[in-house]
């Protein structure tokens, strides 16, 4: 038995360099990444239709059953394939990308994870208040990856934050209540934003503020707060968690923990500047 095991291992060992081992764990590595990116949304379910869809294609078109009109239809299909998939996935291969630079950006540069306690607190005080007039809030702190895209959909605002100016943008009688705020920094970039839906199966049911913040923080690496107009409930969202917190304490220490913030009033006006459109 030995033997025959220390003969096995010889033969693996002669057929198997270290450029096969990398190899292998290359491949396992890129399919691990794309089963994760693919979970709890709705491309799992496509992947697993399109993978049988796929299969059936080429065992009948193979040429065995003798199909050749099948045949010469998988065949000029084939070069289609790759585009078929960028237009099916697009939002995965979108988050996917994102991430990417999220980790080769935090590898350039390390990152304060306290970030300006001023605006923190006023972001708090505000969240607070607004929970407690019940008025339905969504606010996005900006990451290291730039939101001038969402910016962009709403209105220029261009101020230092505050609290009092962020419950006032988010009263029922302002123009600038429906909608997202971008936050960069310590200053309002702008208001009445549009943010994406998460495709999430875990939020389908959630509401369009809820669904709307944990779709931009699937493709960005920024921190959102969301109040809820029904209930009045403080939800923080950051990657792919959602959360409810309990008090303004547990708010503020959720902030703490998840902001990826800039440091330095010069980059934070740079930062407004550029997601405003304006030269810095």
């Amino acid at each position: 038995m030995t033997d025959a095991l220390l003969d096995l291992l010889e033969t693996l060992g002669a057929r198997f360099s270290l450029a096969h081992l990398i190899d292998i764990f290359l491949v396992a590595g890129l399919i691990h990444v794309l089963l994760k990116l693919i979970e709890g949304r709705r491309a799992s379910q496509m992947a697993f239709g399109t993978a049988i869809v796929g299969g059936l294609l080429l065992l009948t078109g193979s040429g065995r059953f003798g199909l050749t009109t099948l045949q010469w239809i998988v065949r000029e299909m084939l070069p289609l394939v790759p585009i078929a998939i960028i237009v099916l996935y697009q939002s995965e291969i979108r988050i996917g990308l994102a991430r990417i630079g999220r980790t080769w950006s935090f590898l350039r540069r390390r990152r304060n994870p306290l970030g300006d306690d001023a605006t923190l607190r006023a972001l708090v005080k505000a969240a607070t208040e607004l929970s407690r007039r019940r008025q339905g809030a969504i606010v996005v702190w900006q990451g290291t990856i730039g939101l001038r895209s969402y910016a962009d959909t709403g209105t220029l605002v261009n101020a230092r934050l505050g609290a009092d100016l962020l419950v006032s943008i988010f009263h029922k009688a302002s123009p600038l209540h429906d909608g997202a705020v971008i936050v960069s920094g310590s200053r309002i970039v702008a208001a009445r934003c549009v943010l994406p839906l998460s495709r999430r199966d875990s939020v389908s049911r959630a509401g369009t503020r809820h669904r709307a913040a944990m779709g931009v923080a699937e493709e960005t690496d920024a921190t959102v707060v969301v109040v809820s107009e029904e209930t009045g409930q403080v939800s923080l969202v950051s990657g792919n968690r959602i959360r409810a917190v309990a008090d303004p304490a547990d708010l503020e220490a959720g902030l703490k923990a998840s902001r990826p913030m800039l440091s330095g009033s010069r980059r934070e006006d740079a930062v407004v500047a550029e997601a405003a459109g304006a030269a810095p």
